[in-house]
């Protein structure tokens, strides 16, 4: 019994002695990597500005963006990285970065870009001068899901070069990536490229808008292999190729020459003129003939012409002259030659 007794705490030692000597292997392990994780730094970039706090940064991650008095006149958007997009605290690093303040006019007129993660992350508005292009925050991350684009009210993509006018709400476009995938092409008809975009089998599109106008053409959405329209409601089920559908900005009257612009256009009309015997100018229609005073004589002094040139007319014999062709024009019309008349019409478009 007593030899039983030690075998059992012998062994209840080496266990102890086992798990004691993991625990100190994993804690060397944790140590190590502790010790030798990378440490990342980032190199910020003044723009002319002048820095006031410098930026700091704890276990990889931004945890205060730096502060910055801009050049005069001129005030801060936001901090952007080597890509262009826009930083934030909080932030987390996986590389080393370079950041720059985005300086734009004090006096301005402004537009707001707000943005809606799809998770728990506030991502802070951006002012910018209406009229430029946008400028997208750094993606932000979920534990499930894989980000996908960046997309407006409207499910199109949004582009780093979509110029914005308005106040605009931009949605992150998630995907699953344990689903198969399909690949969606696109050709713009310009030399403008957009990059192919991968979207889950089975379901709805998200397209992008081409930036770049198609001779002064309007965009007007994306056809298939067979020339359809794509509904953006349409559940994808495999590959697709899209062309660009590009159309003329507005549809005008038929007969109508476009104005600069096209919102307007000239219509010209043509008609012949009306023709008609008028007595010519200084002389007046009297029964049937043009008279007029002029080198008429004293009817009291001689009798009139007895060869019809002259007509009694009071106490005078008036001069008879002949009548002359007048072309004339409708109400509306002007002139065009001897004979024809031009009326040009400022229409109405009707915007594509």
């Amino acid at each position: 019994m007593e030899k039983k007794e030690k075998k059992e705490g012998s062994k209840k030692k080496l266990i102890f002695a086992f798990i004691l000597g993991v625990f100190v292997v994993l804690s060397i392990v944790f140590l190590v990597l502790y010790l030798t994780k990378p440490k990342y730094t980032v190199n910020v970039k003044t723009g002319g500005g002048t820095i006031t706090r410098e930026i700091v940064v704890e276990k990889n991650e931004i945890k205060k963006l730096p502060e910055i008095t801009p050049p005069d006149g001129k005030v801060l958007v936001t901090w952007v990285n080597e890509r262009m997009e826009a930083v934030r605290p909080n932030l987390h690093l996986y590389d080393d970065m370079t950041i720059e303040p985005v300086f734009e006019d004090e006096k301005r007129e402004t537009v707001t870009l707000s943005f809606v993660s799809g998770t728990t992350e506030k991502i802070p508005d951006i002012t910018i001068t209406k009229g430029s292009k946008v400028i997208l925050p750094v993606k932000p991350s979920h534990d499930e899901w894989s980000f996908l684009y960046w997309v407006d009210k409207d499910g199109y993509i949004v582009l780093n070069n979509r110029v914005i006018n308005e106040n605009t709400t931009i949605y992150a476009y998630w995907f699953k990536p344990s689903k198969e995938k399909v690949t969606i092409s696109f050709d713009t008809g310009t030399d403008e490229k957009i990059e192919s975009i991968i979207i889950n089998k089975g379901s709805t599109l998200v397209l992008p808008i081409p930036s770049k106008n198609k001779d002064n053409m309007k965009f007007k959405g994306w056809l298939d292999e067979n020339g359809n329209l794509v509904n953006s409601e349409e559940k994808i089920k495999s590959d697709k190729d899209l062309t660009a559908k590009w159309v003329e900005p507005y549809t005008c009257p038929e007969g109508c020459t476009p104005n600069e612009g096209g919102e307007t256009c000239s219509k010209v009309t043509t008609q012949e003129a009306s023709v008609k015997e008028v007595c010519p100018s200084n002389s007046f229609l009297y029964y049937g003939k043009c008279i007029t005073k002029e080198g008429a004589g004293d009817a009291h002094i001689r009798q009139c012409s007895m060869f019809g040139d002259e007509v009694m007319y009071g106490d005078y014999c008036m001069k008879v002259v002949n009548k002359v062709t007048e072309y004339s024009c409708p109400e509306g019309f002007v002139k065009n030659g001897d004979t024809s008349c031009r009326k040009t019409e400022t229409l109405n478009c009707i915007q594509n």
